[in-house]
């Protein structure tokens, strides 16, 4: 019985409130934007006019999917918010974007020219049926010479060909624009479809205590935006420091433009579990485990990516055009760093990436040239920049220039703990380098019970350039993980050898037109009766004791 008499009592005082609350649209507007590499944070403002009362705000002008437990609503003025919710406007309609209105144009434009084309076909078939009907008039007329009717004749038959080609070419133009109307009709079906759907907005219940203006600030997060970074690497000369420019490539389909917000740019990822990790028991026990040979992955500083925007510079007197790198400060906290422009932007809600240039740094370097002619006989050119810390890089792909000159594309990764960052800045085919396997220092020893082999391979370095190089070259000699298989390297002509990993590595200087040979010898080691599986020939890989045919290579393979 208490707990009835109480709910009465409740339902006495709120009552008043909800019955006296006025509804309030109000439309708000976008005045910053902060985007995450997934997601973003849009807030905005609004002021209204309230007399002393309660009212329930409908804050418009939001953007179509927003997360509502990310909603937060602060005010200024002799007001208290008492509650906030999301409510759905089905007498009004999101607004229609950029590109729904371009094809709403074309349509009007296709459709003008319909009208037009059909038009003129009507006139040349009211010419047509016109001429045919009074062909006879000449006919009736009794002073008619035959040279006169020869005339007309050849007239009716000059003017209805050109009315009936007229006509075809009319319907040729006339079924090409119904099929580019019925694309258009097409497309602006699904996107409708889409931006039919009722219109977001977040309900406010306020209670003003006097007259006067009230000022609003709302913030949420939505999901259908992000940013990705973009390098421009540019390379003067070796002997001048590397331009590099930090790009960012922002996307948003939130269905409502930002024009005109103040941006920044966070390196934070919300959808990234913010949860650390737990370590639990590491049990060990027996088991049998097959057997698997497979190259170890080596983590790679660089690699292909995707095509980004290039922002071309040209080297003039005039002074050059100054970009958002200009207008944008770097800020950093315990857990991410944000760029902020000081200028305001304009992102469309399309869903298309555009660049926004964030910095350009001009970066001491040093610079080197790489080949492996086991896998490629192309020589690489190297950038090493050092104390690239600091520089808030994010991993991205990067389009790399020598001179003005496109080279092609690779990929920063700053995740790694070394304190040299290497960009792979592109071929250079001044520069030639050939592995040439040697026959007459391959030979067999059939021992007692092992067979010898020996390889042996000259590298032959050729500096087509007009200037003096330096490069590193690599090879490598086959790693045993047998004790009964052993590899001994005879001659690496001052190569240092990395045992575990086998590779041979030399770092040689090649005059303007000039070739440097380095031969290098080694040998392998195994038993008669266990075939190798991992021995590299001129041109088998393979064990050849597999292939029964070639009884000459099973007997000097030591196969059975």
């Amino acid at each position: 019985m208490k707990g009835r008499n109480l709910s009465a009592l409740l339902l006495l005082f709120i009552l008043p409130v909800l019955i006296g609350a006025q509804t309030v649209p109000v439309k708000t507007e976008i005045k910053s934007v902060k985007v995450y590499l997934s997601g973003a944070e849009l807030f905005h403002t609004a002021k209204v006019k309230l007399e002393k009362g309660n009212y329930e705000i409908l804050f418009g002008n939001i953007a179509s999917n927003f997360d509502m437990n990310s909603v937060s609503v602060t005010g200024k003025g002799n007001i208290i918010i008492t509650s906030v919710g999301q409510q759905y406007n089905y007498l009004e309609n999101a607004v229609k974007p950029e590109e729904i209105k371009v094809l709403e144009d074309s349509l009007k434009t296709v459709e003008a020219a319909i009208t037009k084309k059909g038009n003129e076909r009507d006139v040349f078939a009211y010419e047509q049926e016109l001429i045919l009907t009074n062909r006879n008039l000449a006919g009736r007329q009794t002073n008619v010479t035959v040279a006169e009717v020869q005339k007309y004749a050849d007239y009716l038959r000059k003017r209805i060909t050109e009315i009936r080609s007229s006509m075809s070419a009319l319907n040729l133009d006339l079924e090409n624009l119904n099929k580019t109307r019925d694309r258009i009709n097409r497309q602006l079906q699904d996107l409708n479809e889409k931006y039919r759907q009722p219109v977001n907005q977040i309900s406010v219940d306020v209670t003003s205590n006097a007259p006067g203006t009230a000022e609003f600030e709302i913030s949420y997060f939505v999901s259908d935006a992000g940013w990705t970074p973009v390098y421009e690497v540019r390379v003067k000369d070796i002997n001048k420091p590397i331009d590099l420019g930090y790009t960012a490539k922002i996307r948003q389909n939130t269905g409502l433009d930002w024009n005109n917000v103040k941006l920044a740019l966070s390196s934070r990822n919300p959808w990234q579990s913010q949860n650390k990790p737990e370590l639990y028991p590491w049990l060990i026990d027996f088991r049998t485990l097959a057997k698997k040979y497979a190259p170890q992955a080596e983590a790679n500083v660089m690699g292909a990516a995707n095509s980004g925007v290039v922002v071309m510079r040209k080297e003039a007197e005039a002074p050059i055009a100054e970009t958002m790198a200009d207008y944008t400060s770097v800020n950093e906290d315990l857990l991410s760093f944000e760029f902020e422009a000081s200028i305001p932007c304009t992102i469309p809600a399309d869903g298309k990436p555009h660049s926004v240039i964030l910095k350009n740094y001009e970066l001491p370097g040093t610079f080197e040239y790489f080949a492996a002619p086991k896998m490629d006989r192309d020589a690489f050119l190297l950038g090493h920049i050092t104390k690239w810390g600091d520089l808030n890089f994010l991993q991205g792909e990067a389009l790399t220039y020598y001179g003005n000159s496109f080279i092609g594309r690779t990929y920063i990764n700053p995740n790694i703990s070394k304190d040299t960052l290497t960009l792979s800045l592109g071929r250079d085919r001044g520069i030639n380098v050939e592995r040439k396997p040697l026959k007459d220092y391959t030979e067999d020893k059939f021992l007692s019970s092992d067979i010898e082999r020996t390889f042996a391979y000259d590298l032959i370095i050729k500096n087509n350039k007009n200037k003096e190089i330096k490069i590193t070259v690599e090879d490598q000699i086959p790693v045993s993980k047998n004790e009964d298989i052993t590899v001994k390297p005879i001659e690496l002509s001052g190569g240092s050898l990395d045992a575990e990993s086998g590779k041979v590595k030399w770092n040689v200087t090649v005059e303007p037109g000039k070739s440097v040979t380095k031969r290098f010898v080694f040998s392998v080691r195994y038993p008669k009766d266990k075939p190798v599986s991992v021995i590299e020939r001129p041109v088998l890989k393979t064990c050849l004791c597999s292939i029964k045919s070639r009884t000459t290579w099973r007997s000097k393979w030591g196969c059975k």
